[in-house]
């Protein structure tokens, strides 16, 4: 599967196109046109950091952190707990939660 980031989101894409052909594809429409950013096959790679939420707390780490052995087990416990644990693209409204991460540690688009 492919993940397409523009300016304000991230969506999904193709299974067939590599990258560089679904760049080409999208750049046909205008509403893709100026804002794409970024195509990959991980939602992880689109992010731009990880934000760790309850009603009282939350907490935010860059990608690179979470993937430290520590931040992982720290993670697991939070999910353990069902403290949600999202990933977020900074855009000009702001810091928007585009990806909810699972009981098994996957990232899910909202």
């Amino acid at each position: 599967m492919k993940y397409i980031r523009t300016k304000t989101s991230i969506i999904n894409a193709f299974t067939t196109l590599n990258s560089k052909e679904l760049f080409d594809y999208l750049k046909q429409f205008d509403n893709y046109k100026d804002d794409l950013i970024n195509v990959s096959d991980n939602i992880e790679e689109l992010i731009d950091e990880f934000v760790i939420y309850d009603n009282f707390y939350h907490s935010r780490m860059t990608p690179v952190a979470m993937h430290t052995k520590e931040n992982q087990e720290i993670i697991k416990g939070y999910l353990k707990q069902n403290i949600a644990c999202y990933g977020a693209i900074w855009t000009d409204k702001g810091l928007i939660f585009v990806a909810k991460m699972n009981e098994k540690g996957e990232l899910e688009l909202l």
